[in-house]
């Protein structure tokens, strides 16, 4: 009689299935040769560690530290003098020559010499004799009594004429100059200050023509009045 399988059997079978395809599929564990110990298996490596989602922060960035000043060095004290300073040596004085007063003008005084002085509108006029400028003594005391009587602080301007040539004007011009050197001698000589003299050396100029052509004007000037 053939043999049949009952449900029990089949239902069995079908049970053990999955088991036996399961073994299949799982390798067989390696036999460990006799004499040697077996070695486990390396355990797996750790899980990465999983960071949370944070935002990043911007780096700090430390103040800078502020720079020392550099002070300049002290200057080095004074030396002081272990003992004080003797007494200022002072030289002599130098002798400075003084300048030599300037000498007495010459004044030509001849006894005889023609001529003389008389008053005008404006002051005094001295005459000479022709070719000459030597005064006459007469001539030569009216000038001083000028002098004397002359106001502080007034001017004389003297205005000296020669006759001469045209072709040599300098002849005339020489020979009023004498003149009214002359005449300026006396006064400075009755203490009248030469800058309050004025000389004009006119020899042959046309002004020759309003008097006698050997002649000296003295004309004085007043000082103004004070407002």
């Amino acid at each position: 009689m053939p043999f049949r399988p009952s449900l029990l059997m089949l239902a069995t079978a079908l049970a053990l299935l999955p088991a036996a395809a399961q073994a299949q599929q799982q390798p067989a564990p390696r036999t460990q040769p006799r004499g040697q110990q077996a070695v486990p298996p390396p355990p797996p490596p750790p899980p990465s560690p999983t960071m949370p989602d944070a935002p990043i922060a911007a780096p700090v960035i430390p103040p800078a530290s502020p720079v020392p000043a550099v002070e300049a060095p002290a200057a080095p004290a004074p030396l002081m003098p272990l003992a004080p300073p003797g007494p200022p040596v002072i030289p002599p004085a130098l002798a400075v020559p003084t300048r030599p007063a300037p000498p007495a003008p010459v004044i030509e005084i001849l006894a005889g010499a023609p001529g003389g002085a008389a008053r005008t509108d404006d002051g005094w006029r001295v005459t000479f004799g022709a070719g000459l400028s030597a005064l006459s003594p007469a001539t030569a005391q009216a000038l001083r009594d000028v002098a004397r009587g002359l106001p502080a602080q007034a001017s004389l301007t003297i205005s000296a004429f020669a006759p001469g040539s045209p072709e040599d004007p300098s002849v005339a011009r020489r020979l009023s100059l004498a003149r009214a050197l002359a005449t300026r001698g006396v006064l400075i000589s009755e203490g009248i200050a030469s800058p309050r003299i004025v000389v004009r050396a006119l020899g042959a100029s046309p002004p020759i023509a309003d008097g006698p052509p050997d002649r000296a004007d003295l004309a004085i000037t007043l000082p103004r009045p004070a407002p």
